[in-house]
């Protein structure tokens, strides 16, 4: 049998390293390809043949070679990535209760490889609807999630949408003048029904019974939000089965600003109007009744509220609050993705998905801890 000269072996050498790596490209074998790059002998064996035969720079050109191919190797054997849909998520301001909600569907999201990306309208209809117009002209969205400033300045939500194939889905804040978001246009709206949150807030006056007759400091959201307009609405349904109960001063607070809220309370004492229960549209506005109230050393005035929080849960126990609702927020912002999941995935979705709300009592409070 014949042997190979020594000047010649290097080179032999390297072509067999060489012919066995072809081979497994060829073959598109990528476990082979990793085990031949992994081995150590193979590589030092190479390296030495290469800088013996082809010089110090030969022997880097052909390394560069060799980790180009590595790489396609890499790009072989790596799995597939997941393409995530993209969803504009359009806020209409900035409150605590959207930080808990937005949280919420950011994790909900990436169990559905979407990529949520968030607008915030400051409390500002034209705004947002502005927002939904940039967004339109965006590429690669594929669906858009609206929480509105204001049901009827954006009905306009609804012909923007006309004749284009991207699903709009309405949360917490619905547009248009049906409780449960129903519109053309809107695939599915996710929320409560805020009418009947507004008659929860009577029914919870209705429950006090109070020995005088029922006088009421009225403390309204933001105007002309969803939840400001269909908790009124609600609300006076109830009012108008007690011709004897009588609503002192009703007020609107821009923004939801407890600030605000502050200020008319102190207003309402100095100019001494005679209420004996202040009703409040959301907890934030119950708690800074509550403060302005103990201020002045007013303990005569009952509050009751909507929206279950740490502070008003510790107003309730101590007896400063008698009742407010409790629902989920964090609930409400998983729901809005899983139904934008659906209604991506060509899965059937009700059009109105109801997040559960219930009243609670002083009672009630020491046993139901709160999200936020």
């Amino acid at each position: 049998m014949a042997s190979i000269p020594p000047s010649d072996q290097g080179h032999h050498q390297l072509e067999l390293h060489g012919a066995h790596l072809g081979r497994l490209l060829n073959r598109g074998d990528a476990r082979g390809v990793e085990s031949w790059f992994q081995h150590p002998f193979a590589l030092v064996k190479t390296v030495r043949v290469l800088i013996g035969e082809k010089g110090l720079f030969m022997a880097m050109a052909c390394l560069f070679t060799m980790l180009v191919l590595a790489n396609v190797w890499h790009q072989w054997n790596r799995p597939e990535a997941t393409h995530q849909k993209r969803i504009a998520v359009l806020l209409p301001g900035s409150v605590e209760f959207f930080s808990i909600e937005r949280a919420a569907m950011r994790e909900t999201a990436k169990a559905y490889a979407l990529d949520l990306l968030f607008f915030n309208a400051g409390w500002d209809s034209y705004q947002q609807i502005h927002q939904l117009e940039k967004v339109l002209l965006m590429s690669g969205i594929e669906a858009i999630a609206l929480c509105a400033v204001n049901n009827e300045a954006l009905m306009a939500a609804s012909t923007l949408m006309d004749n284009r194939n991207l699903p709009l889905v309405t949360f917490t804040n619905g547009i248009g003048h049906d409780p449960h978001g129903l519109v053309n246009g809107v695939q599915a709206h996710v929320g409560r029904d805020e009418f009947k949150a507004g008659q929860m807030l009577g029914m919870s006056i209705e429950q006090l019974a109070l020995p005088h007759p029922t006088r009421i400091l009225l403390i309204q959201g933001s105007p002309g939000t969803p939840p400001q307009r269909f908790r009124d609405m609600g609300f006076r349904t109830i009012t108008a089965n007690h011709p004897q109960w009588t609503i002192v001063k009703d007020v609107l607070i821009p923004a939801w600003d407890r600030a605000d809220v502050e200020r008319e309370v102190q207003q309402a004492l100095d100019m001494k109007l005679d209420f004996n229960v202040i009703a409040t549209q959301w907890a934030g506005a119950a708690t800074a009744a509550a403060h302005t109230l103990h201020n002045n050393h007013v303990t005569n005035v009952k509050i009751v509220s909507l929206e279950y929080t740490r502070e008003l849960q510790k107003l309730l126990i101590a007896g400063t609050a008698q009742s407010t609702s409790n629902f989920s927020v964090a609930e409400e912002g998983r729901q809005t993705i899983v139904t934008l999941a659906k209604i991506l995935n060509k899965e059937a979705v009700p059009k109105f998905v109801e997040i559960p709300q219930v009243l609670l009592s002083a009672d009630d409070a020491r046993s139901v801890t709160p999200e936020w």
